[in-house]
């Protein structure tokens, strides 16, 4: 007996009013979707991606009358497959995402950095990179346009593009590296991109040797923070949000780093996060709150940032990606 002829016995067992047939279904067709993903490789290769959607428009039709004999099988069955996508796809995506954001390499001696990333859905939309450069440390942190797959996958190609531009930077120009930078990317984005795609990111390099700290804030609305001595430093130069315009003239902000200062980079997902009463957390709160925690290591900042910023919220939904970088400068 075909596959089909086993489902359309098992559906006449439904109409008949049988309860157990209507479980067997279910088992059935679950299985098979399991089956099918996990057998063909479609959730690691994408080879049989077009035989894996015309199955499942083939199982949502026989579903549909099944649907005739009783009505909780749809309830039943979008459970069943958001948990398994969310529990065999997404899940370890994210896992690999956060993986390739946050897990920091080794940094020239002076330079203690944690991040963390929080998505909005299953995947982060955010993007968040630490990398050594010779003697230096370099930093971006930004938001792609958007949630949820799309958004991730830009994420990602922006990485790369950030990667390539700042290795063909320290290649060919010394002179303001980080201006030349941005400036690739934006070109990139321009040149190559798909759909309307703005990308707000703050872009940092440390310079220990020189004990030199340069930021560019790109369109980002979340603002960077140096903290120094209990006080807090806003950061604003740079330009609007990549993928913009054409010909952008990003302006840099450069200090010199005293022992012990503490450089912080939100996303805007962070200070645009409302509360029940539809309040911003704001760059404001979170100036206030990382000033007491001037003292603390770069996790237990980040950590303690987070536990304010849900403090804050409430009961209210997370509204975006949310990702926060913190850099301890010396001490």
């Amino acid at each position: 007996m075909g596959l089909e002829e086993v489902l359309a016995e098992l559906i006449e067992r439904v109409r008949a009013g049988g309860a157990e047939a209507l479980d067997e279904f279910s088992r059935f067709v679950g299985f098979l979707s399991v089956f099918y993903l996990l057998g063909s490789g479609v959730g690691l290769h994408g080879f049989e991606a077009a035989e894996w959607l015309q199955l499942q428009k083939w199982l949502v039709t026989i579903s549909i009358e099944a649907l005739a004999a009783t009505a909780p099988y749809l309830d039943w069955l979008e459970r069943q497959l958001d948990r398994f996508i969310d529990q065999e796809f997404f899940r370890d995506a994210g896992h690999l995402q956060n993986r390739v954001m946050c897990e920091i390499p080794t940094l020239p001696k002076g330079l203690r950095v944690h991040a963390i990333s929080r998505p909005r859905q299953r995947v982060s939309g955010d993007l968040v990179l630490v990398t050594p450069v010779g003697r230096e440390a370099w930093f971006a942190i930004g938001d792609v346009t958007g949630h949820g797959v799309a958004a991730a996958i830009y994420s990602a190609l922006l990485l790369y593009v950030f990667q390539l531009a700042r290795m063909r930077t320290t290649r060919e120009s010394r002179s303001e590296p980080l201006v030349a930078v941005a400036r690739m990317i934006n070109h990139e984005i321009i040149t190559h991109k798909m759909g309307n795609v703005s990308f707000p990111v703050i872009l940092g390099r440390a310079v220990p040797r020189k004990r030199l700290i340069e930021v560019i804030n790109c369109g980002s609305p979340a603002t960077p923070l140096l903290l120094r001595d209990g006080a807090s430093i806003e950061i604003h130069e740079g330009s609007v949000a990549l993928g913009q315009f054409a010909g952008i003239a990003p302006t840099i902000w450069c200090r010199m780093w005293e022992e012990g200062d503490l450089l912080i980079l939100p996303t805007d997902g962070i200070v645009e996060q409302r509360n029940a009463e539809g309040e911003m957390y704001s760059n404001k709160r979170l100036a206030a709150r990382a000033k007491a925690l001037s003292d603390r290591e770069p996790k237990e900042v980040a950590n303690a940032i987070f536990d304010a910023l849900d403090q804050f919220a409430g009961a209210a939904r997370q509204g975006d990606d949310q990702t926060l970088l913190v850099v301890r400068l010396g001490g």
